[in-house]
């Protein structure tokens, strides 16, 4: 039977429309699709005449996943964190899927760990698994070695699609730092923090009562020495090992003839201890030897003298100089006399030249550290590198002027002399190697004070005139000196107000000093003196040196108080920098208890001291604090404790 074209058509529609079923087919779409085919063949039981009918076709295709899921996000252990324990709990953010995640893949220091992590809580032999609060949890039950890793974690869904997360660093530390003691005073030891027998039964026999001690551990390590002498409270002292792991506490003067316990602790960053415990030591009182008055007798063998013999007088020796004669003597003579007015006239100038050049140069160098000193002293510059404070025992407050002298113990020669500024403070002295002992001298003050401390000090925070040894060369020292006040009404009420004019004085010259710099660049443009020229150079200089002085570093503000929250004055803060142990600056309390200065941006060790008061314990111990200086931070509240009424 011959096929009609329209019937041809109608099939070759058809076979297009299967392609694509194909197509879609092969592409595993999981959404079913239904396909309706208008048929106008003949069927079974049809004529060639019947009219067309529509006839409905479904066809079921599968589409595949191909989204990967979400990346998971890591929580736990932090990336570069150090932690203290062998068996981390690993937390992740878990993955999301378009159909579903399949499980999860833990992967350390590069290689897997463990696999086939399912999305719910499990437990088994290698790991617990936790699930909840939207966060997976995972312990395993074989320790981790100690040291640096890195972790990260695999999703992957039931069309094995995979997504990794970041990868993160973390260090794993359970080891106390060991210390080792090596020096108590003059007495070498080996004294270890990983072995007690090290520690002696029977106490270290010393001659110093200002003895150090010294050793070693890991660098930064937090130290913290506690001293415990018989019927006093236990002292503390602290400090941070130096970069290449060595530390020294210098002791203050202690009782002799009594037991002494020493205990050390090192912490390092992450919190693992270290003791040594109790070590005892004992301070011997100096023994005088008498010899005895009647020494016994040893016979003596006495020489007999023998004859003199006299030997005659030698005659004298004559020598003869022959004389020069006149042909060399008469030209000479008259060269000499035709020089003489010349050498008259130009000798004296040149005499005079040379000895002004001499005396300027010497002098110079003398008048301009004069003249600096003086400026230091009002408090119109700041001291350079400042390296001690002196003070009134009664009131606190700092003593101006007040002269300090180094003398050398071994001739009784003075060294050098510095004087302190208004706010009691004098600059720095570099001491070549010897002992060395200070003394001060003011007029309204006694040196050294008669007070003595009220808890255990380190002698440099309490000076009172102990020789001290410098080991290195050029090394400088820090005291804090106290003087005792000459009880006189008349000076007492007239040192008041000297104090009060000086202090007036200083903020007048503070608070003109620009409308007099602008009234010098007046005076100058209208009358152009040689003088007036020189004044206004010097007050450029002074105006760029304050802004670059402004401007060099960001300031550390704070404010000392009592338990009450008053202000307490007067109080001395030493700022040491953390790691290098450098003493960055030496600042006082004011009266209203406030304090500042510039500082590049580091961590620093803030030690507080005044005599009678520590620091509050929830700040720090005893008398440091630790302050991160990164120009933001707000301002310091150092609230100190009085002790040992």
């Amino acid at each position: 039977m011959p096929v009609s074209r329209s019937y041809r058509f109608v099939h070759g529609v058809h076979a297009i429309f299967l392609a694509f079923f194909l197509f879609f087919a092969c592409l595993h779409f999981t959404t079913p699709i239904r396909a309706d085919i208008s048929d106008t063949g003949v069927g079974p039981g049809e004529l060639l005449t019947t009219n067309p009918k529509d006839r409905n076709v479904t066809v079921t295709a599968t589409v595949g996943d191909f989204l990967p899921p979400s990346v998971p996000i890591l929580i736990s252990p932090e990336d570069q964190s150090t932690i203290t324990t062998t068996l981390p709990t690993f937390i992740w953010q878990p993955s999301t899927d378009n159909v579903a995640v399949d499980h999860y893949q833990l992967w350390l220091d590069g290689s897997l760990l463990f696999d086939n992590i399912p999305t719910a809580s499990t437990t088994n032999n290698a790991y617990s698994l936790v699930v909840e609060d939207g966060e997976m949890k995972l312990t395993p039950k074989t320790t981790l070695s100690q040291g640096p890793h890195t972790w990260y974690v695999v999703a992957l869904d039931t069309s094995n699609l995979s997504a990794t997360s970041a990868t993160w660093h973390f260090t794993i530390s359970i080891t106390a730092p060991p210390i080792t003691i090596t020096q108590v005073g003059t007495a070498t030891v080996s004294i270890t923090s990983t072995d007690s027998t090290t520690v002696p039964t029977d106490p270290i026999q010393l001659n110093d009562n200002n003895p150090t001690i010294s050793g070693s551990t890991n660098p930064g390590t937090a130290l913290q020495l506690t001293v415990n002498v018989p019927g006093q409270t236990p002292q503390i002292l602290t400090l941070s090992a130096n970069p290449d792991g060595t530390f020294a506490f210098n002791l203050g003067t202690l009782p002799t003839d009594v037991t002494i316990l020493f205990s050390i602790v090192g912490s390092d960053n992450v919190g693992n201890t270290s003791t040594i415990t109790n070590v005892p030591f004992l301070i011997k009182s100096a023994v005088i030897i008498i010899t005895p008055p009647f020494p016994s007798a040893t016979p003596i063998i006495i020489p007999v003298p023998r004859p003199i013999e006299v030997l005659p007088t030698p005659a004298p020796i004559i020598q003869h100089i022959p004389i020069l004669q006149p042909i060399v003597t008469n030209p000479v003579t008259q060269i000499i006399a035709s020089l003489t007015p010349l050498v008259s006239v130009v000798a004296p100038v040149v005499v005079t030249t040379a000895v002004a050049v001499q005396a300027g140069t010497s002098l110079l160098s003398p008048i301009l550290e004069l003249l600096s000193r003086i400026l230091e002293s009002l408090g119109l510059i700041p001291v350079k590198k400042p390296r001690g404070v002196v003070y009134d025992t009664k009131t606190g407050a700092p003593v101006p002027f007040a002269r300090v002298s180094i003398i050398k113990v071994a001739d009784e020669q003075i060294l050098e002399s510095v004087v302190s500024d208004v706010d009691g403070i004098y600059s720095s002295i570099q001491f070549p190697k010897g002992v060395y002992r200070m003394t001060v001298a003011h007029t309204e003050y006694v040196f050294p004070t008669r007070l003595s401390p009220r808890f255990f000090v380190n002698p440099h925070d309490f000076y009172r005139g102990e020789a001290f040894e410098i080991k290195k060369e050029n090394e400088e020292e820090l005291f804090i000196i106290p003087l005792d006040p000459i009880l006189d009404t008349v000076k007492q009420t007239a040192r008041v107000y000297w104090r009060i004019a000086l202090s007036f004085f200083r903020r007048i010259i503070y608070n003109l000093f620009y409308p007099l710099a602008i009234f010098s660049f007046g005076v100058t443009i209208m009358y152009p003196t040689i003088w007036n020229k020189a004044i206004c150079v010097l007050y450029i200089v002074m105006i760029v040196w304050r802004i670059i002085h402004l401007r060099r570093e960001p300031m550390i503000i704070g404010k000392t108080v009592d338990k009450d929250g008053k202000p307490l004055p007067f109080v001395s803060i030493k700022c040491v920098e953390e790691g290098t142990n450098t003493l960055s600056a030496l600042i006082r309390s004011n009266e209203k208890g406030e304090f500042h200065s510039p500082l590049p941006l580091h961590r620093y060790m803030l030690t507080f001291t005044k005599d009678g008061f520590l620091l509050d314990e929830k700040q720090g111990s005893f008398s440091t604090m630790y302050v991160d200086h990164t120009g933001k931070e707000p301002a310091i509240v150092a609230t100190m404790i009085e002790v040992g009424m």
